[in-house]
């Protein structure tokens, strides 16, 4: 009995065992610095830009477009009455015009539908500051 007492005791002392208080504090601080250091790091999703973003074809736009390392991902939406099958290109530019990344992907879309994409290794590590051109054929 007198090892588990003193086995308690020293959770208590480390923050370890509940009714302290400290625990709860630790976990926080531990998730705030997770969550500060992942975005500082870029490895969490960030908004790239506006919410929708228009195509070539006026019924066709990109909404919800977000950036992961080197990845870009969204969702094509068909505004029209007739299914959409064709592909997505992708010019992904920087601030000062030049474009630094390409990228095509064939899509089927149901009318008055939406379906997600996924781009990988196009080169949007600087997110927040690249431009994104969507253009569907």
């Amino acid at each position: 009995m007198k090892a588990f007492v003193k086995h308690r005791d020293n959770h208590v002392q480390q923050g370890l065992r509940s009714g302290t208080g400290r625990s709860w504090r630790r976990a926080a601080l531990a998730v705030a610095t997770s969550v500060v250091a992942a975005l500082a790091l870029g490895w969490m999703p960030l908004p790239a830009q506006a919410e929708t973003l228009e195509t070539n074809n006026p019924d066709i736009v990109v909404k919800r477009v977000y950036c992961v390392d080197y990845g870009l991902g969204g969702v094509l939406v068909n505004r029209s009455g007739k299914p959409f099958r064709g592909q997505l290109a992708v010019a992904v530019t920087d601030d000062e015009g030049d474009v630094v990344g390409r990228g095509k992907q064939r899509l089927r879309v149901g009318a008055a539908n939406g379906a997600r994409f996924a781009y990988y290794y196009i080169n949007t590590l600087d997110c927040r500051s690249h431009h994104f051109e969507f253009t569907v054929n």
